[in-house]
């Protein structure tokens, strides 16, 4: 392995690091918070356990990847399942954020119609796995373990390569056009149209409450409108930054796949790392968000902390007791 890509490999590392951690306690924060059993919250645990899979999981492999480019010796079924399970969490993360952005469109503008229960909730989320399978699976049936020749030098260099080169042009094609529309165009579409909605709206209601109750930011009308846009300037920044670092990933991986570099054997070239780099961005930066626009998270995630500090403060105190007690006993005996 060379310096550079040694060198990627040591940052990249960390930042997986760091976003499984951010996940992880993401996940508590609303686990262990009763006022965080929503709906919206329910959606967002979904979507940072996408995440946290897919740093946990996919980008290890992809790492080792880079550090053994010659030869892919996992076999068949690692190859098939390492392309399935990179999609498949994308397009569920993806479709997680199209679910928020709908039933915060339903919570607000729709706010007369029946909402979202809890018992609707597990069906979304059953949907967006299910669905991120379906747009997944053609890649595992495109990939596999193949003989592939490429150039030392002036030298031909025949190695095992988990690449697409047997699939068809056509099938090709059709699979590439269908991730980027599935998992990125439409989705993306379909965040800012919700969103766009939502917005428009607050601002018209907006309007409408400080004509009637003047601009008293105590009346119950502001707090309200003030706290619901906070919610929706989140999901909202979280829609924005995501079509901000995709559209790079998804630009460079229909260009990889229609050139014939989505193979193992180019998963040291720079357009592989630059894959790697901005997907794996893309799974640590929710946690700031949250932290910054939602009040109810924060107090989660100092709650969580202040727990966790007595926990480990008061467990050598209760244990000291005991051990005295023991010692004394032993001397008197």
């Amino acid at each position: 392995m060379e310096k550079e890509d040694l060198i990627f490999v040591v940052f990249i590392s960390i930042f997986v690091f760091v976003s499984v951690a951010l996940n992880v306690v993401i996940i508590l924060v609303i686990a262990t918070n009763k006022h965080m059993q929503t709906v919206t919250y329910v959606l967002i645990t979904n979507l940072a356990v996408s995440d946290l899979l897919f740093a946990g999981i996919v980008v290890p492999q992809n790492i080792h990847d880079i550090s053994h480019s010659s030869d892919f010796y996992e076999g068949q079924f690692a190859c098939k399942l390492v392309n399935f399970l990179h999609l498949f969490f994308i397009a569920n993360a993806t479709y997680c954020l199209v679910v928020l952005s709908w039933e915060r469109y339903r919570a607000i503008v729709k706010a007369t119609k029946t909402q979202f229960t809890m018992r609707d909730c597990k069906f979304l989320v059953a949907g967006t796995w299910a669905l991120a399978f379906a747009v997944a699976l053609p890649t595992s049936i495109e990939f596999e373990v193949t003989w592939e020749t490429g150039h030392d030098g002036n030298m031909n260099v025949t190695s095992l390569s988990c690449s697409n080169q047997d699939a068809s042009n056509t099938f090709i094609v059709f699979n590439t056009l269908l991730v980027v529309v599935a998992t990125y165009l439409l989705p993306f579409i379909l965040m800012i149209s919700n969103y766009s909605r939502v917005m428009m709206f607050i601002c018209h209601v907006g309007r409408k409450v400080k004509s009637e109750t003047g601009t008293s930011p105590n009346s119950t009308n502001f707090v309200v409108q003030r706290k619901r846009l906070r919610v929706v300037a989140m999901l909202a920044t979280v829609t924005v930054l995501y079509g901000i670092s995709w559209l790079p990933y998804f630009i460079v991986y229909l260009l990889a796949k229609l050139t014939g570099n989505s193979g193992s054997t180019h998963n040291d070239t720079a357009w592989f790392q630059a894959r790697l780099a901005l997907a794996v961005f893309s799974t640590m930066y929710n946690f700031v968000l949250y932290w910054t626009f939602s009040s109810q998270f924060k107090e989660g995630l100092k709650s969580l902390v202040e727990n966790t500090r007595r926990y480990f403060i008061n467990r050598p105190a209760d244990e000291t007791p005991n051990i005295s007690i023991s010692r004394r006993d032993e001397t008197c005996s």
